[in-house]
């Protein structure tokens, strides 16, 4: 019998330069290096990216996945974007009319911002945050690991991290329009490594939107990591908007963490990417507080999503909600694994995980896990997955009305997905994500 598949070595392996590239590109030539701890955690992220194992098809965290279609051969620490590409990347870098605030970041290199509307919200590159606002890096960056199976790739992205947003909002500040990121990879087998830290104050609100995309069509490698806390009765609205070329292959990690009475709510929408893979991990770690995770992938040709969740639940009176739908064409592959862990002692939580698959497709396959672990008394706790094609009295339903077969599939669809991004409860967002879905049917319709 032959030996399960493999991801190959990365890079770094071969040349740990790369990954103390990141180290020296953080300190900055000529100016005042990162905190002595930051430079430590790099060092420690470096030996053990070297000693944990890749992963292989018999791990559980990794069945269903296909490791043949993750490649990192060819892969190379992306350049800075110059000239043509970088003006290119922040003339797309369009969203919303009036955010709050605007960055923009090349191959994880800060390109433009425009904070002047911030009104007393800190949004800074990571580098500059690490300056002026170390403690509460420290405290929030990277401190805590999902255990989803992805750790070789959590351990790459500390060692290898160049740069990233840091966004802070101060107590008792509510941000009424979001705050926008746009977060570019160009050039052929460029390996970026995005990062989102935000942190809202006791009694903030915020939300912001970040935007994965690419320059071109070329090969590449995306290992990002987005770390959300929320402080006592703040709100975080976070919206993660992956439109990656067809062509790159992208590991992201989510942590969330909402303190007594805090919520936070976010949406994963699945556009782009060869073979896209999100581990979410969230903590319900104060009294009374709340959790939504939403996800809406579309997925046509061979592309393959795999979404792999943990709610945890760990005081009393807690709520977590988790809705993941996928729109599958062609060869797409999807995958979903969630579990809801609630803890000794966290009595009276209540906790939901669904997960739907619209197959369009005879040769299309979803797979979904989901799971439930409970140890406490007074619960309220379920799960459930469904898949299944589209209604066949309702497309007759509109083709009665005159509307062709094809028309009529995308409408169904498009109403299948919209369930997802009204959740967020923001019009003028959801108008937006609903564009970008609405995009990406005009251009399958074409192909």
């Amino acid at each position: 019998m032959s030996s399960p598949a493999a991801i190959p070595a990365s890079p770094v392996d071969a040349s740990p330069a790369w990954a103390e590239a990141g180290a020296r590109l953080m300190a900055g030539a000529g100016e005042a290096p990162v905190p002595t701890w930051f430079a430590e955690r790099q060092a420690a992220a470096r030996a053990e990216y070297s000693r944990l194992a890749a992963p292989q098809r018999r791990d559980e965290h990794w069945r269903f996945a296909d490791l043949k279609k993750f490649d990192l051969a060819n892969a190379v620490p992306g350049a800075p974007l110059t000239g043509a590409d970088a003006t290119a990347a922040i003339t797309r870098s369009v969203g919303l009319a009036h955010p709050a605030a605007r960055i923009v970041l090349g191959n994880d290199r800060l390109l433009h911002a425009d904070t002047a509307a911030a009104d007393g919200i800190v949004v800074l590159p990571l580098v500059d945050a690490l300056r002026s606002h170390g403690d509460l890096i420290r405290e929030h960056f990277m401190a805590r690991t999902a255990g989803l199976g992805g750790e070789k790739f959590h351990a790459l992205h500390a060692a290898a991290l160049r740069g990233g947003v840091f966004v802070y909002v101060p107590p008792g500040l509510e941000v009424d329009r979001p705050v926008e990121l746009h977060q570019w990879i160009g050039g052929l087998h460029a390996s970026v490594f995005p990062h989102t830290l935000v942190v809202a104050g006791r009694g903030s609100k915020v939300t912001v939107v970040d935007y994965f995309q690419s320059l071109g069509s070329e090969p590449g490698f995306a290992c990002g990591v987005t770390d959300l806390a929320a402080g006592e009765g703040a709100s975080i609205t976070y919206v993660n908007c992956q439109r990656w070329s067809r062509k790159v292959r992208a590991v992201h990690f989510v942590s969330t963490t909402a303190g007594r009475d805090a919520g936070v709510r976010s949406l994963f929408l699945h556009l782009g990417a060869a073979w896209a893979r999100t581990e979410s991990f969230c903590l319900a770690s104060g009294t009374g507080s709340r959790s939504e995770m939403f996800s809406l992938a579309v997925a046509e040709g061979t592309q393959e999503i795999d979404c792999r969740t943990r709610q945890i639940h760990g005081q009393p009176h807690t709520f977590s909600d988790l809705l993941f739908k996928n729109v599958l064409f062609d060869q797409a592959r999807t995958i979903f694994s969630g579990l809801i862990l609630v803890e000794e002692g966290a009595h009276f939580t209540d906790a939901y995980q669904t997960c739907r698959n619209l197959l369009l497709s005879d040769e299309a396959e979803a797979n979904a896990l989901p799971g439930l672990e409970i140890n406490a008394d007074q619960v309220k706790c379920s799960h459930g997955s469904t898949t299944g094609p589209l209604d066949g009295e309702q497309i007759y339903y509109l083709r009665s009305r005159g509307i062709r077969e094809d028309d009529a599939r995308q409408l169904l669809a498009l109403g299948f997905c919209r369930d997802v991004i009204e959740r967020l409860g923001d019009p003028e967002l959801e108008h937006a994500l609903t564009s970008m879905v609405e995009e990406k049917f005009r251009r399958m319709r074409k192909a």
